[in-house]
């Protein structure tokens, strides 16, 4: 008996972790065929594309729930550890931005996440 509740105990440990683990970046999907690195770099493309949905609340003024993605070092923090893509794509287990609930496009998240996998360079 006290067997067979360790063991329940531990697959439905095994499950609850399973579910809660935040869906990677990697899962993104992006068909970047042709796509150079130089052609897609901080300063134009994801530099606009950060101020057209996410420094309107988080600067360095404002910096809505103590997020500033204003510059090159501050969005690079937030691109080093997922949270930029994970948030633009809505994935599971991250906040979902912007906060209006209209989604980045999908061009414009492959557009960041080509330039993260791509070193995130201050180019």
């Amino acid at each position: 008996m006290k067997i067979k509740i360790t063991f329940t105990l531990f697959l439905t440990v095994a499950v609850l972790i399973t579910r809660c683990k935040k869906e990677s970046v990697d899962s993104i999907q992006c068909d970047t065929t042709g796509w150079i690195p130089d052609s897609i770099r901080y300063s134009n493309t994801v530099a606009p594309i950060l101020s057209q949905h996410c420094t309107g609340c988080h600067n360095s003024t404002i910096m809505q729930g103590n997020v500033n993605l204003s510059g090159y070092d501050n969005a690079k923090k937030y691109a080093d550890n997922d949270l930029l893509l994970g948030t633009m794509a809505h994935l599971k287990h991250y906040k979902k931005m912007p906060n209006d609930g209209t989604k980045v496009s999908h061009d414009k998240i492959c557009k960041v996440k080509f330039w993260i996998d791509n070193g995130a360079l201050n180019n």
